[in-house]
């Protein structure tokens, strides 16, 4: 059937961890932060033997022991925005998951903090505008929006 045909076009996206040294402490990150995790969205059309590498990103813990963590992402050059978008999403989705288990898996939070959402969610914060590099961050700036999430630019705008 074409229905059956048209799902099978659909190109594969998903999410892996990157490899080890991608985040490099020396040059991306500052005094006393730690990557707990990086992370990159990949797709695989129909057509193609090769995997597309879509965004990457990765969970930053802010210095001194800190709860709050820095989700960073960045786009790579695509003529494809809606794959590049989807990639993102998931990426974004897979940051935030590892965030909320390990933070509700401390055993060092507060009694009252543990599964808490909104405790949870306000250690959680998305680096996405890009300054000047924003065609650097197009996707993954689209997809914050998507899931709610506004630049502290907008939010002390509002």
């Amino acid at each position: 059937s074409s229905h059956s045909n048209s799902l099978h076009s659909l190109p594969k996206i998903w999410v892996e961890v990157a490899e080890k040294g991608f985040v490099d402490s020396e040059e991306n990150l500052e005094d006393g932060e730690v990557c707990l995790i990086s992370l990159k969205a990949f797709a695989l059309r129909n057509n193609s033997e090769e995997p597309q590498f879509l965004c990457a990103g990765a969970l930053v813990q802010r210095p001194h022991e800190s709860n709050v963590c820095d989700a960073w992402m960045g786009d790579t050059f695509d003529e494809n925005p809606n794959l590049q978008l989807q990639g993102a999403l998931h990426l974004l989705d897979e940051l935030l998951l590892f965030h909320l288990k390990r933070y509700n898996d401390d055993k060092s939070q507060e009694k009252e903090n543990l599964n808490n959402p909104i405790a949870s969610l306000q250690t959680f914060v998305v680096q996405f505008d890009g300054g000047e590099n924003r065609y650097n961050t197009c996707a993954s700036r689209m997809a914050c929006q998507q899931r709610g999430f506004s630049s502290l630019r907008e939010s002390l705008q509002e």
